[in-house]
């Protein structure tokens, strides 16, 4: 990454140090996020996965340019709703625009308190990606890739003996800005 960190903020608490890279200004805390977050971290993840084959494919389906990006934007969202409901969102790195890096996570209980029940993912917004998606995006996204993430998830936790019956935080998502994975000068 070009350019240096500098800090053109003293405070008292260090995690609260307003830090200045390539002049874009940012806090260098870590937070967990809440619903009035969503917004900024699902462009962050926008920004992020740009470039994934994975990602694309999801929207591949989609002509307008514009309605691909929403489409997008509600899938993000919803995930991020999913698991601030229940799970663990974080973000680093907060500027106006974002985040520099968005990480998702699940928790020992998050199964158990109803991460992917109906209720949940109604409340996190996949009603509206149903919609949005149109029936080869359903295809994709619901028959697709959910179901193939969290079966896969569920084998490798419930087989394997370093993971078999251990409370276990595991990274679902990360998610990281150009700017912080070194891309922009």
């Amino acid at each position: 990454m070009s350019g240096t960190i500098t800090t053109t903020a003293k405070s008292t608490n260090p995690q609260k140090q307003v830090l200045s890279v390539n002049s874009t200004k940012y806090l260098s805390t870590l937070r967990h996020l809440n619903n009035e977050d969503v917004k900024k971290a699902a462009y962050t993840l926008l920004e992020a996965f740009a470039e994934d084959s994975l990602a694309k494919m999801l929207v591949c389906h989609i002509q307008d340019p514009h309605e691909r990006k929403m489409c997008e934007l509600t899938l993000y969202e919803a995930y991020l709703r999913q698991h601030i409901a229940k799970g663990i969102v974080i973000g680093q790195g907060e500027t106006e625009q974002g985040f520099e890096t968005v990480s998702i996570w699940s928790h020992p209980d998050s199964e158990h308190e109803g991460l992917d029940s109906y209720n949940n993912l109604m409340e996190s917004g996949y009603g509206k990606v149903w919609n949005m998606y149109g029936e080869e995006g359903r295809k994709k996204v619901f028959y697709g890739m959910l179901p193939l993430l969290h079966d896969s998830a569920e084998r490798i936790i419930s087989t394997d003996s370093r993971f078999k019956n251990k409370g276990l935080f595991t990274l679902v998502y990360v998610g990281s800005s150009k700017r912080a994975q070194g891309k922009l000068q």
